[in-house]
């Protein structure tokens, strides 16, 4: 399991947080995004979904969707230096 965190980087427009508990992530390939939590402004959106983690295991892209009603779709990426 990988806990991925992160808190206001880059340019608007951005989420406040994003927390992400992403299953297997010790390998490259398809896995599970089994919680997570999004914070934008005036919102808190509560997650699941997937991920692709990268060959280097430092970087990877997601795709979330939110719990209901509104059933948010996030979509995005990390890259650990």
């Amino acid at each position: 399991m990988v806990l991925l965190g992160l808190v206001r980087n880059g340019a608007p427009p951005h989420a406040a947080a994003l927390v992400l508990s992403i299953t297997p992530g010790n390998r490259a390939g398809l896995a599970h995004v089994d919680d997570g939590l999004v914070e934008i402004p005036g919102h808190t959106l509560t997650v699941r979904g997937s991920a692709v983690v990268a060959d280097d295991r430092n970087s990877g892209t997601f795709t979330l969707i939110g719990s209901k009603p509104t059933r948010t779709r996030v979509t995005g990426s990390w890259r650990c230096y």
